[in-house]
């Protein structure tokens, strides 16, 4: 019993982990869409 409620929580707290860096790589990718969008807007007509 005490078994099961360990794997479950572990189980539990990969997905969890999971989520997180899904989060991270959405805010990551964010982040470097608005520095290619205010660089584009430095330097127009460059690409």
């Amino acid at each position: 019993m005490i078994k099961r409620i360990i794997s479950l929580f572990c189980i539990v707290t990969i997905i969890s982990q999971g989520d997180i860096a899904k989060n991270d790589y959405k805010q990551e990718a964010l982040n470097s869409k608005e520095k290619i969008e205010v660089r584009y807007a430095n330097d127009p007509g460059g690409l």
